[in-house]
């Protein structure tokens, strides 16, 4: 799920500001979201959907859930953790852009061909 914020959209309790909600409020939103099949809240996704949109180009996003939030809100994972994660998503995208790539080549090698039949 994409919000706005870092903290008070995400229902978190530990940021700067006091938030104008209970942890009762908190895990009632989590618990809602989670039934309705959220499993990963952040808040850069929908900003950069928006400019590749308005751009006119494709862009990827790939998000790993950090932390169950059900269970808290810090990060508890190790440096080499977080790393593993970054590498893993850059894997997915690359897999994904290799496939596009060997569909556009068959694409291109069966045009090729048509055209030399139809010659």
């Amino acid at each position: 799920m994409g919000c706005d914020d870092f903290y008070e959209a995400q229902g978190r309790l530990d940021g700067a500001l006091r938030p104008w909600f209970t942890d009762e409020d908190k895990m009632k939103f989590l618990r809602k979201a989670h039934n309705a099949g959220v499993r990963n809240i952040e808040m850069e996704a929908p900003a950069f959907g928006a400019f590749c949109q308005r751009a006119g180009i494709r862009g990827a996003i790939v998000c790993a859930a950090l932390v169950n939030r059900l269970e808290g809100d810090q990060v508890t994972s190790t440096g080499e953790q977080l790393a593993k994660f970054s590498v893993d998503a850059q894997s997915v995208v690359l897999q994904y852009i290799e496939k596009q790539v060997d569909k556009q080549g068959a694409g291109d090698k069966q045009q090729g061909l048509k055209r030399r039949r139809d010659e």
